[in-house]
């Protein structure tokens, strides 16, 4: 069953219910203080599931937390200052709020196996960033990232990576200055991708769809022609399709710039030949 030692010491952090073969901590919001920047003891539970659950806790500082072989979950939570949770098996953020009105730029780091963001605003609501315009700085890396009914917002410079084999977007939006999305399959439904400055685009298996609102729109190495509000939809054949258009494009371009070339040499020439003859003689003929 569950090591009697270890049992104890994640009794430090809140209440421990049991659940078959999951353990489950209630963590205590004056733990936060005490234990915030620490590695959770998940290690020699391997063979079970661990949930870590933060409800309704306010986070003082910068989060740093280190969950291996841990599920966290934050929910109903308010972060003031930069996130950063790594090594986990799972994280979802449900319903928190984001004031961050730390010293420095701050930022949203999370990795694990699966990352779930439901109804949930990851963007900063602190009513005087107007004022300094800090960037929070967004990098979302994991296995398998779901959004559902969701904004992920970086602002003022802030850029939003999300890294992952499989990428998931159901009624969701993803907004920022720039935005760069890595993932072999991605899979939307209702949402939307929205970016001030640009957007990058890496999809191994070419099965992109969905609504982009961008200047500057790169699929996969090739720039698209984008109306700034428009749904794109890549499939394998497309992608073959948009690459034969680009080198087509291209070389059209290097045609255009040798007649423009040409063209020129031929004005110099003509010029050239105008201006060594004399006045008289070309007003006699």
């Amino acid at each position: 069953m569950f090591s009697k030692d270890k049992i104890i010491e994640l009794k430090k952090y809140g209440k421990v219910t049991y659940d078959g073969n999951r353990i489950i901590v209630y963590v205590k919001e004056r733990i936060v203080y005490k234990y915030n920047n620490k590695v959770l003891p998940c290690e020699g539970l391997e063979e079970q599931q661990v949930y870590f659950i933060f409800d309704g806790i306010y986070f003082p500082a910068n989060t740093c937390i280190s969950g291996k072989n841990a599920h966290l979950i934050f929910r109903n939570c308010t972060f003031t200052q930069s996130i950063k949770v790594e090594r986990a098996k799972y994280i979802e953020m449900s319903n928190n709020k984001y004031y961050f009105f730390g010293p420095e730029d701050n930022y949203i780091d999370l990795t694990a196996n699966e990352i779930k963001i439901n109804k949930d605003n990851l963007t900063n609501a602190y009513f005087a960033k107007d004022f300094d315009e800090r960037p929070v700085n967004m990098s979302l890396i994991g296995e398998t990232i779901k959004l559902f009914s969701s904004t992920i917002c970086s602002e003022y410079g802030g850029h939003i990576n999300i890294m992952a084999d499989y990428l998931f977007l159901h009624d969701s939006s993803i907004r920022g200055p720039y935005v760069n999305l890595t993932a072999d399959d991605i899979t939307t439904k209702n949402s939307v991708i929205k970016t001030t400055d640009g957007i990058t685009i890496d999809n191994k298996n070419c099965n992109f769809n969905c609504a982009i609102k961008s200047p500057i729109t790169i699929y996969n190495g090739i720039k698209l022609n984008s109306s700034n509000s428009e749904i794109i939809n890549i499939d394998n054949e497309k992608a073959k399709l948009l690459e034969h258009r680009v080198l087509l494009i291209q070389t059209l371009h290097k045609m255009e710039m040798n007649c423009i070339k040409e063209n020129s040499a031929i004005l110099s020439r003509i010029q050239g030949n105008l201006r060594n003859r004399s006045v008289a003689r070309v007003l006699k003929k």
